[in-house]
């Protein structure tokens, strides 16, 4: 049986991750996205063990202290991480996954997985101008949040060089298309 591939997908809140994840698994099926363990509450809608694994700090922590997560990231005093198991599983299984990934949990992901299990996207904007446009628009973000925001994407993207493949969502259907092929070729 052939060997399973992650593709995990980082960039900026608002350049669109979420957008061409969700678009592409519509469209393709047997791509799978492996549900990470957070420590925030969940949010209304969202069910445990197919949005998250929702669970304490504690147990967090001690999961961690065994070395059960392959990545783990303190986001906002909240924590979220890959638990070791699920991605070994299902690439021993020959599954094909996309990860939805922040960029810590990115470069701890490409230090230690095999190259040739993994392939990484970072999806930019065109701008800062531009992603502070999406985040207005978004209503979700007050002045200082969106502050925040903003020197974290400039940030990140400074750093996407670390990346195997660059897209710049500069217009969605153009951005899909790039993403789509990147998937589909590997």
């Amino acid at each position: 049986m052939k060997r399973g591939h992650l593709t995990i997908v980082c960039g900026p809140s608002g350049c669109g991750k979420s957008t061409l994840i969700k678009a592409f698994l519509k469209k393709y099926d047997h791509f799978t996205f492996p549900t990470s363990v957070t420590t925030r509450s969940p949010r209304e809608g969202e069910v445990h063990g197919e949005h998250y694994f929702f669970m304490s700090k504690e147990d967090f922590k001690a999961k961690n202290d065994k070395g059960e997560f392959l990545e783990y990231a303190d986001v906002y005093g909240q924590y979220y991480g890959t638990l070791k198991a699920t991605i070994d599983d299902s690439l021993i299984k020959g599954e094909s996954l996309i990860k939805d990934i922040d960029i810590q949990g990115a470069k701890s992901l490409m230090k230690t997985l095999d190259p040739s299990d993994l392939t990484s996207i970072f999806i930019s904007p065109p701008s800062l101008e531009a992603l502070k446009d999406r985040l207005d628009k978004r209503g979700s973000e007050n002045e200082s949040t969106l502050k925040r925001r903003l020197q974290e994407a400039e940030l990140e993207m400074s750093d996407s060089h670390l990346f195997n493949h660059v897209i710049i969502n500069d217009k969605l259907e153009q951005a899909y298309e790039d993403f789509e092929k990147i998937l589909l070729n590997q």
